[in-house]
């Protein structure tokens, strides 16, 4: 009997091993998704209205993580990451940045915060890749 557990034991361990590296390279964006990203930010770095690219950071970025499996709005899907982005909280920062934006007219930022929350949307970005 110990020895039928210790078989079964093992077989739970190697499924459940390759269930992880299944869910791992899921949430990896395929090269062509990389390319589409690419030049997706590209004509978002070349808009003039700074709130425009921040608002659209954030939207590409959701977007980004939604193909990469997660599921919900950009908080959600922020709050389902463990450890996949290296600069969560500075995500959050932009996040709320860009929420304070939009949903709060008259907010007012300058050019280098707007700046500072669009490249921590691209490094968070550019680490699903």
């Amino acid at each position: 009997m110990p020895f039928d557990a210790i078989i079964t034991g093992a077989i739970l361990v190697v499924l459940i091993i390759l269930l992880g590296v299944i869910l791992l390279r899921r949430r990896r964006l395929s090269a062509g998704a990389r390319k589409r990203y690419q030049v997706l930010w590209n004509a978002l770095e070349a808009r003039e209205d700074p709130v425009r690219r921040l608002v659209e950071a954030d939207a590409l970025l959701s977007r980004a993580l939604r193909e990469s499996g997660y599921a919900g709005s950009l908080a959600d899907q922020l709050k389902s990451i463990q450890g996949r982005i290296p600069n969560k909280e500075s995500v959050w920062k932009a996040h709320k940045l860009r929420n304070r934006l939009v949903h709060e007219p008259g907010t007012a930022v300058d050019d280098r915060g707007v700046s500072c929350a669009v490249a921590s949307f691209k490094k968070a970005l550019e680490s699903l890749y």
